[in-house]
């Protein structure tokens, strides 16, 4: 069973004693409040955070009655506001036009488009491969004569695939 330490404070509110327990002394004397006084203070405060202000309405303008957080005087404008953020989110992210790398044929695509199939990719890398136009990085994977394996202590050092 643990023990707990007890302090002796005096209310902030209406000056009564009363005894605070916490595991720690330091922290039985931080506590200000006793129990009854703790209790309507978070009433009051509580009832304070719900009391409905006039607001105005972000997408129509027009003023309502509602709490400190509310933005919109109706379900009709909510949907409104989730509807214009969605049609701007579609906008960003909808296929743009491009044109393939290999055949320069027009396509629609993602961002990172760069060819207008997997044909198309899989022709270009080979033509670059071949021509000697290649990233060092592509050619630590791709020998002269083809792909090799690179790894070091094996059987398989420097041999083709």
């Amino acid at each position: 069973m643990s023990r707990k330490a007890m302090a002796l404070v005096q209310c902030r509110e209406c000056g009564e004693l009363f005894f605070s327990r916490a595991k720690k002394l330091y922290i039985a004397r931080r506590r200000k409040y006793c129990d009854q006084c703790l209790r309507a203070r978070h009433a009051a405060n509580q009832a304070n955070a719900t009391k409905a202000s006039l607001r105005t309405c972000d997408i129509c303008g027009e003023r309502f009655a509602g709490a400190t957080a509310a933005k919109y005087c109706s379900d009709d404008c909510r949907r409104e506001s989730n509807n214009r953020r969605n049609r701007a989110f579609r906008r960003r992210s909808a296929p743009k036009e491009f044109f393939c790398e290999h055949c320069g044929a027009r396509f629609d695509g993602e961002a990172r488009s760069r060819y207008c199939s997997e044909r198309c990719r899989n022709a270009h890398h080979n033509e670059k491969r071949r021509s000697g136009k290649i990233d060092p990085k592509y050619l630590r994977r791709w020998g002269p004569d083809g792909p090799t394996y690179l790894g070091k202590g094996t059987c398989f050092d420097g041999a083709k695939l």
